[in-house]
């Protein structure tokens, strides 16, 4: 359990540290450029992310999981890279079919080849995590964030161009790939081969984590579907307003998420282990600690929202409080059953989110196709409540039919 505190206080550090530098760098666009900048920003991250979330097939998971041993971390490997030139390939094609601006378009290619990097870093994740080294995967992801946030506020500062400030983000992703990401990965004993010959062994593995791809896709695509609709329906503006509100969330969702970094492993052992008892004991209290987390970001929202967007942003963006205490309203059921997913990662069962992610995606299209056109952000936020509520209804009858089991 001391471990268990460790690891947890460790992936806090590192995803608060990464979380809040992607929160300054939103600000330093929103500060220096506008909601335009911002917009355009966050329309590259919206085509790119589900796209190579579902290449990446969730590995670092799977990796992290697998404690019988039963594929070789090259072999996880392998899948990534093609992943990746999979990747880059659908998003030029994406480009090419698209009738975007050349400098847009031209920030929406660099995105994915930022994607690629993070992703090759991200497996070496998987391998620390299964030997349950987060503090080296922590001291990655704070190296990210403090050489990201001055990166971008030069270049955007001095030349005021999004593209030249990708490019100072991808140099700092190849950096600390390449000098601390893979010598990690080397102390652990693992020599990476990249001769790997695609056959029947790496199918059946690219065939267990499909799902969890379409799984982790869906799911990208839940946050992002509202935000094509505003793009579409209310213009690059709004979108940009609606992005930078809603990015708030990400500071409670950090916790969260790095809870359930660090709790997984730990869950996969249970689970193996059949110890029924701990694995439910230790599940309820990452329920409970979620559903305080929501709760306290409420009480946060309600009483200090306007005043923060005020202070971050600019008066303007505290004009849309309402939408941001309407989104945290819905989050708290996220974040209290988030862990559900996180327990049937831990028993490998990939195939059983797959239903969860694809109900909350068809509901919160529908919601978003009859509510922005017609109350605009206020629909945006309303459609985003209902696949919360929709996601956490099938979590539940999910993992309650696996215990049955």
């Amino acid at each position: 359990m001391i471990l268990l505190k460790r690891n947890f206080s460790w992936a806090l550090i590192g995803n608060v540290t990464l979380a809040l530098s992607q929160f300054i760098i939103l600000i330093i666009f929103t500060k220096l450029g506008g909601p335009i900048a911002v917009g355009q920003y966050t329309l590259a991250l919206a085509i790119c992310a589900p796209i190579f979330l579902f290449l990446s097939f969730k590995l670092r998971a799977a990796i992290s999981t697998d404690k019988k041993n039963e594929f070789d971390y090259n072999e996880y490997s392998l899948i990534r890279r093609l992943g990746n030139i999979v990747g880059v390939i659908l998003v030029i094609i994406i480009l090419i079919m698209s009738n975007y601006s050349f400098e847009v378009a031209t920030m929406i290619f660099l995105m994915s080849i930022l994607k690629v990097f993070e992703s090759q870093s991200e497996i070496i994740f998987g391998a620390l995590q299964k030997k349950e080294r987060m503090k080296l995967i922590s001291i990655s992801y704070i190296l990210r964030g403090t050489l990201s946030v001055p990166v971008v506020f030069v270049t955007y500062l001095f030349l005021n161009d999004l593209v030249i400030s990708i490019i100072g983000l991808i140099i700092v992703r190849i950096l600390i790939l390449y000098t601390y990401d893979k010598k990690n990965l080397k102390d652990l004993g693992i020599n990476q081969q990249n001769r790997l010959i695609f056959n029947k062994k790496i199918l059946s593995l690219l065939l267990l984590v499909l799902p969890l791809g379409i799984s982790v896709t869906i799911g990208s695509l839940k946050t992002n579907v509202p935000r094509y609709f505003i793009e579409g329906y209310l213009g690059q503006y709004e979108l940009g307003i609606f992005a930078s509100i809603s990015y708030l969330l990400v500071a409670f969702g950090t916790m969260i998420s790095s809870l359930s970094q660090a709790v997984l492993p730990r869950l996969s052992q249970y689970y193996g282990e059949n110890d029924n008892e701990k694995f439910k004991s230790l599940l309820s209290k990452l329920i409970s600690f979620g559903f305080l987390v929501g709760l306290f970001a409420i009480i946060l929202v309600f009483f200090f929202g306007e005043i923060f967007l005020t202070l971050v942003y600019s008066r303007e963006y505290a004009a849309y409080n309402h939408i941001l205490l309407l989104i945290t309203c819905g989050a708290i059921f996220q974040y209290a059953t988030v862990f559900l997913g996180t327990s049937i990662t831990a028993m490998r069962k990939f195939k059983k989110e797959l239903p969860v992610h694809s109900s909350a995606l068809i509901a919160i299209t529908i919601a978003s196709y009859a509510l922005i056109p017609k109350f605009g952000l206020e629909g945006a936020a309303i459609a985003l409540v209902i696949g919360f509520i929709v996601s956490t209804i099938g979590y539940i009858i999910t993992y309650l039919n696996l215990i049955r089991n």
